[in-house]
């Protein structure tokens, strides 16, 4: 049988320093030199970080509490973001939010990485104070964690290695499908290309020509708690659009296909499976001619420049007596083809993509706990 992994003190096999911020009011401080890692750097990059929003001079290193980092260099946020990680791979300087952490040859840096992505509730945690959490690096050192021997260690990182490859692979391909989307659907949508084999002319109308819309008085959940699974979908027109799921079989929207809009936004969404909605603020928009494609109308709203200005219900007042070309229903109908090929894609992909997130957090728990043994 194999042996357990010992648990032992981060401080004993790591060394590690916060950084510093040069004082903003001198220019010379800031400029073309070391990267510097702030807060926002770390919350928004991936595993590694390979750009920042500004850099800092030697001047303005030699003149502040800033150091500058090894390359492969651990970076955690004491707080803000608190608990979040990147890797350095080259060097670095960063704020005093952020804790370089360097690896003694005991501790493989990658391994360390996704440790603490795992056990970040419980390091998170151990700095409570009040009703805010803040780490420092007593804190940090103190934390204990499970340390397989080197060898065991990369294995469990190669392997968390691999899976986050195919998520961050998969993320990229998603945004280039997105991103290839607006290219080739947007110019069709709004006639300034055209499908082959349609020469038609397109005629003006107004969206109040095109779409009735219904209240959603019939179709509110009762609840501000939504489950994590159900009968029912939840649904808002924003950008979170799925809230959860009730169980509440009662008033359920189901005259789908239709658009989902946000009264104070102006926010919308294609549905086309039955569901419940949160915000009274909401309208369901469907076709007065049949003949015509709620797909496209959906895409082509998706394309209109209006910029909210005030906290009030748009749809009656102004958005629906804005103006817009449309085609025959023939060519509305190919377009939205074009539309939905790319969105199953991108749907397929992003279902593809939750399923390798949910492998990660299953690999996570029975790789660094050990219960699950790679050599």
């Amino acid at each position: 049988a194999k042996l357990p992994w010992e648990l032992v003190n981060l401080g004993d096999h790591v060394s590690a320093k916060s950084g510093g911020t040069p004082l903003t009011s001198v220019k010379s401080y800031y400029g073309k030199g070391h990267l510097w890692v702030s807060i926002s750097d770390i919350s928004n990059s991936g595993k590694y970080i390979t750009n920042t929003e500004k850099q800092i001079t030697d001047t303005g290193l030699s003149n502040s509490s800033a150091v500058l980092y090894e390359p492969n260099t651990l970076l955690l946020a004491m707080y803000a973001s608190i608990g979040k990680l990147a890797i350095a791979k080259e060097s670095v300087s960063s704020s005093q939010a952020i804790l370089g952490i360097k690896c003694k040859d005991s501790l493989e840096l990658e391994y360390l990485y996704y440790i603490l992505e795992y056990f970040k509730p419980k390091l998170t945690s151990s700095g409570q104070q009040g009703t805010q959490s803040n780490l420092n690096s007593q804190i940090v050192k103190k934390f204990s964690i499970p340390l397989p021997d080197n060898h065991e260690q990369k294995a469990i990182a190669e392997a968390l290695g691999d899976i986050d490859e195919l998520i961050l692979n998969t993320r990229n391909l998603i945004e280039k499908l997105k991103n290839t989307k607006v290219s080739v659907c947007r110019p069709l949508v709004l006639g300034k290309k055209r499908l082959e084999g349609f020469i038609g002319r397109w005629e003006e109308k107004t969206l109040s020509d095109l779409l009735k819309y219904e209240q959603p008085t019939k179709y509110l959940v009762n609840t501000t708690q939504h489950l994590e699974s159900g009968l029912v979908p939840v649904l808002t027109a924003g950008k979170s659009f799925l809230l959860g799921y009730t169980n509440d079989t009662h008033g359920v929207y189901d005259s789908t296909p239709t658009i989902l809009f946000d009264d104070f936004t102006t926010a919308q969404k294609y549905v086309d499976f039955p569901f419940k909605v949160k915000s009274s603020a909401c309208k369901m928009l469907t076709l007065i001619n049949p003949k015509h494609s709620l797909r496209f109308l959906s895409e082509l709203m998706s394309n209109i420049e209006f910029l909210p200005y005030d906290h009030k219900r748009y749809w009656i007042s102004e958005y629906s007596k804005i103006r817009v070309m449309i085609p025959n229903g023939d060519e509305q109908n190919a377009i939205a083809q074009v539309v939905s090929d790319f969105d199953f894609q991108i749907e397929t992909l992003t279902t593809e993509l939750e399923k390798y997130e949910w492998l990660k957090q299953g690999m996570m728990n029975d790789l660094l706990t050990g219960k699950v043994r790679l050599v």
